[in-house]
C-alpha cells in the first residue's frame, strides 16, 4: 500500500508544475507524455515510445534483480527490494495500461489523461478511491479492491 501512496504523491506533484530544478524536468517529461496521447491516434505507443518503455522496464528488472542479490547476499534490509519491486511494478502497469492488454487499465488511464485531476494512480485505483479522484465513470468493488494488491486491484474496478 505504501507504493500507491508515494506513486499518487508523485503523480500529482508531477501535475502541479513545480520550480524546483528535478521536479521541474519531471513535470516537462510528464506534460509530454501527456501531450503526446492527444497526438497519437488510438492512445497507443509509437515505436519510439515502446522502444523507451521497454528499456524502462528492462532497467526496472535489473533494479530489482540486483536489489534481491544485495540484500540476500549482503544483508540490506527489504527496503532496498521493496523500492526496485515498486518500481518493477509501476513501469508494468503503466505499460500495460497504454496497451489492449487490460481494458480496464487502459479505459481508467484514458480518463486520467482526458482529465488530469483524476484517476492518477496508475499501478491501483486504490488511492483514488480513498481520496475521492477516481473519475466518475468507475464503479468500485470495495471488499475486492482493498483485498488485491497493486495492479491486480483493477479487477476491482468497471466502467459504469
Amino acid at each position: 500500500m505504501l507504493l500507491e501512496f508515494i506513486e499518487y504523491a508523485v503523480h500529482q506533484a508531477a501535475h502541479t508544475r513545480p520550480l524546483v530544478w528535478p521536479l521541474a524536468w519531471c513535470t516537462t517529461s510528464h506534460a509530454d507524455h501527456h501531450d503526446l496521447h492527444r497526438i497519437e491516434r488510438g492512445h497507443n505507443y509509437t515505436s519510439t515510445a515502446f522502444a523507451l518503455a521497454v528499456l524502462q522496464q528492462a532497467g526496472a528488472l535489473a533494479l530489482f534483480g540486483a536489489a534481491v542479490c544485495a540484500s540476500l547476499r549482503w544483508g540490506y534490509s527489504e527496503w532496498c527490494t521493496y523500492a526496485a519491486w515498486s518500481v518493477l511494478v509501476y513501469n508494468s502497469a503503466h505499460f500495460v495500461s497504454h496497451t489492449d492488454w487490460a481494458p480496464t487499465m487502459r479505459a481508467y488511464h484514458r480518463a486520467h489523461h482526458r482529465n488530469r485531476r483524476t484517476n492518477i494512480g496508475i499501478s491501483s485505483p486504490l488511492v483514488d478511491w480513498v481520496c475521492g479522484t477516481m473519475h466518475a465513470s468507475f464503479v468500485v468493488s470495495q471488499p475486492l479492491l482493498l483485498l488485491l494488491p497493486a495492479p491486480l486491484s483493477f479487477w476491482a474496478v468497471e466502467l459504469k
